[in-house]
């Protein structure tokens, strides 16, 4: 009992420093989920494999010692213990993903990077804790003949153990801060065995040598591996010095990404920023006041409301691992780059109507970045811009396509020349009822009087396919730009634009009404167009 008592001294402190540095700082001592059954990082048996396979072991030694005893009733506890938790863990942890069972499945299930298909349910739960306690019963004979010494051991590991399985299971696994808690379990776990082995086989001192040299051998590779960044600068007189250099030699792009921050707050006068980061649990330790959110997985722009920024890096890996590719945020990170920048200085690229400044739901504060290991970007998050009209330089007063899109307008260029290129903007609003699938617009150069003779064509989706029409949400506005190539030798000189909608797995197209209460499966654009040789 003193052995633990001593041990628990030592190890406290270093299991505490962090919830002691959290209440310093003003914060909860821990950040705990409100309502545990509910939230996803409540355990499967995906999560229960490395103890599963622990437990499984020792109930079939424990099942071996027991029928060699004849202790013919703790035999049947310790079988309905592994019965029980073999039950209640498996279903999850063979789950066959919805892609099929490969090699990479397999590899996945033992890294632990693979989710089950669902959480435990409530019978499952009951069943690992009725065999865990079977289990206990059954193999209290064979604890009882353990040396006195070698118990306090196996009890001192445990104990120490308890705050890391509490807070894996509560939804911090595999975070950096937990070796704090996991810390002295490897220390005591390490100091029971070689007390152990020491005891057991060193029976003189050449044997005792030889046994602490065997050890030293064994365990040296380790610390030099996992210390070989700072091992390396140490000896190196132009090594790094301070954490934030280390972290720079090991990963730039991280650290990039910490200055882009910086940087992005001093810009706003801002000491704090609400960030948005799925799958990057680092950036709390660069900035420890303010609120990093690395859990949310955000689909659609409401997910984005009350965040300043958003950090695109691991979450393309979560969108396709949850099967939430392609989505409404996925999407927009991959058009934004598809418009202007704005000028250094300025914070909206002046490409609305009439050269106009054009607000964006996300603006990019940094270029890419990309050190070949990870790959970030950051966007600013403007949660009204979709919402804000802007009066294009032709208005068609809210066309409305199948109830599902409306065309407020567009901004098109009244002279073409043959041989260019031109580039075509139209402002579409989502209808009360959002389309409903992935439609393409046809945008058709013709004569004024021969809608059926196309002199060239932009056809496609939003932003050449880049944006689904589907995410087009309820009064949401969205500039769709093209690209209308004039071909040469063109032997008329007038001519229109016509844009409709259309289905492309049918071509069918969709009617509009028009001002005379008609309706047409194309609308005639405004201006006619004047065509120039060059």
């Amino acid at each position: 009992m003193w052995l633990l008592v001593r041990v628990g001294l030592v190890a406290a402190p270093i299991g505490g420093v962090w919830y002691v540095r959290n209440v310093l700082l003003g914060h909860a001592w821990t950040n705990l989920p409100p309502a545990y059954w509910q939230d996803f990082a409540q355990r499967s048996g995906m999560q229960l494999d490395t103890i599963w396979i622990f437990v499984t072991l020792t109930g079939l030694i424990a099942f071996i010692q027991l029928k060699k005893q004849k202790q013919w009733r703790h035999l049947v506890l310790v079988s309905l213990g592994i019965l029980a938790i073999n039950v209640a863990i498996l279903p999850t942890l063979l789950s066959i993903p919805k892609t099929g069972w490969t090699w990479q499945t397999s590899w996945d299930m033992i890294n632990g990077f693979r989710e089950a298909n669902r959480r435990l349910y409530a019978y499952e739960g009951f069943l690992l804790l009725f065999g865990v306690g079977a289990l206990g019963l059954g193999t209290w004979p064979l604890w009882r003949q353990i040396p006195s010494k070698l118990r306090v051991g196996f009890l001192l590991t445990w104990a120490l153990g308890l705050p890391f399985f509490l807070v894996y299971f509560w939804s911090f696994s595999y975070h950096y801060r937990l070796m704090l808690t996991v810390l002295p379990i490897m220390l005591a776990a390490i100091a029971a065995l070689l007390a152990y082995l020491l005891n057991l086989y060193a029976t003189n001192t050449l044997r005792r040598i030889a046994l602490v040299v065997i050890a030293v051998f064994l365990g040296l590779p380790a610390p030099i591996a996992a210390s070989f960044h700072t091992w390396h600068n140490t000896l190196d007189a132009r090594g790094v010095r301070t954490e934030t250099d280390k972290y720079r030699y090991a990963n730039p792009a991280l650290m990039d990404v910490v200055a882009a921050l910086e940087r992005y707050a001093k810009q706003q006068e801002r000491d704090h920023l609400r960030v948005l980061a799925p799958g990057e649990n680092r950036l709390a330790f660069f900035f420890p006041t303010w609120h990093i959110d690395d859990e949310t997985i955000p689909t659609d722009l409401e997910d984005l409301n009350g965040y300043d920024v958003f950090v695109y890096s691991v979450v393309d890996f979560l969108w396709r691992a949850y099967d939430f590719y392609p989505n409404q945020v996925q999407a927009w990170t991959k058009i934004v780059w598809e418009y202007p920048l704005p000028l250094t200085g300025k914070k909206w690229a002046m490409d609305g109507p009439l050269g106009l400044p054009l607000p964006r739901f996300l603006r990019p504060i940094m270029t890419p970045i990309d050190d070949g290991t990870f790959h970030y970007e950051l966007f600013a998050i403007d949660i009204h811009a979709p919402y804000t009209y802007i009066q294009p330089t032709y208005s068609e007063d809210e066309r409305i396509y199948s109830t599902q899109m409306q065309l407020l307008g567009y901004d098109v260029p009244t002279m073409l020349f043959e041989g260019e290129s031109y580039v075509l903007k139209f402002y579409w609003r989502g209808g009360a009822v959002p389309p409903q699938g992935d439609y393409s617009i046809f945008v058709h150069l013709t004569p004024p009087d021969d809608p059926t003779h196309i002199l060239a064509q932009a056809d496609g989706g939003f932003m050449v396919g880049a944006y689904p029409t589907r995410f087009l949400t309820p009064n949401m506005i969205f500039q769709d730009r093209r690209i209308l190539h004039i071909p040469n030798n063109i032997d008329i000189q007038k001519a229109v634009l016509r844009v409709g909608v259309y289905d492309p797995a049918t071509g069918i197209r969709f009617p509009i009404l028009l001002e005379d209460g008609q309706s047409a499966d194309s609308l005639t654009l405004q201006p006619i167009l004047t065509l120039e040789d060059k």
